[in-house]
């Protein structure tokens, strides 16, 4: 496994031990890591660089059984309607999808995503740019939206050309900017994307504020 990974792959000893730290249980894939890099290759048109690129990034995709990675990839180019090269998009971005569900994870996100009016390449701009909506639980993902349409108003629209809207936290990050930029901001707040999508720093500037004073109001 270590010869085919480096040999092979072209891994370097620093990339292999971060992959060993990532998942102990690589070296007990055996012939599953040769297996997995041949239907990378055949089924989404890898090149033995971007295996390597899969590989590293998360490496148990490489012991998954090709079956369950062949129903992912039908569920991207079928359900998802990905063109091949989305899907491998999709799969470079974020390779950690072969692991999740398509029956109790991806496709209720999808059709939860579908039944907000978000378009079929919107949703799949939502999948290859948010890891966090892969990993997290649908009703973390329906609890940020609730809040972004109820009290922001935001559309469809707005969550398709701004998906990392989804990565956040609700608790840590939308919420408390939201209700200070409330609290603090007299001439009204700004765009969503002027509050999520910059530093702590750049938000409390764009609401006339200080970082000091909105760790401040947190505390209260």
């Amino acid at each position: 496994t270590l010869q085919y990974l480096q040999v092979e792959l072209g891994l370097t000893d620093e990339q292999v031990k971060r992959m060993l730290a990532v998942s102990p249980a690589f070296l007990r894939y055996g012939s599953a890591v040769k297996s997995s890099a041949e239907w990378l290759q055949s089924a989404l048109g890898c090149d033995l660089r971007e295996v390597a690129r899969i590989a590293h990034k998360s490496p148990q995709v490489l012991g998954l059984r090709r079956c369950r990675m062949q129903r992912t990839l039908d569920f991207l180019l079928h359900r998802m309607q990905c063109s091949p090269c989305d899907a491998k998009e999709v799969v470079m971005a974020q390779p950690q999808i072969f692991s999740y569900s398509v029956d109790n994870n991806l496709g209720p996100k999808l059709e939860y995503l579908r039944s907000l009016g978000v378009s079929e390449g919107g949703a799949i701009r939502v999948f290859r740019e948010c890891p966090q909506v892969i990993g997290a639980s649908l009703a973390a993902m329906q609890a940020k939206v609730d809040y972004l349409r109820g009290e922001w108003g935001l559309s469809p629209a707005d969550l398709t050309a701004y998906p990392q809207y989804l990565s956040f936290s609700l608790q840590d990050r939308i919420r408390p900017r939201h209700r200070f930029a409330l609290y603090i901001s007299a001439a009204g707040i700004p765009k969503p994307k002027d509050i999520l999508l910059v530093s702590e720093r750049q938000f409390c500037l764009q609401v006339g504020s200080s970082v000091p004073e909105y760790r401040a109001w947190q505390s209260q």
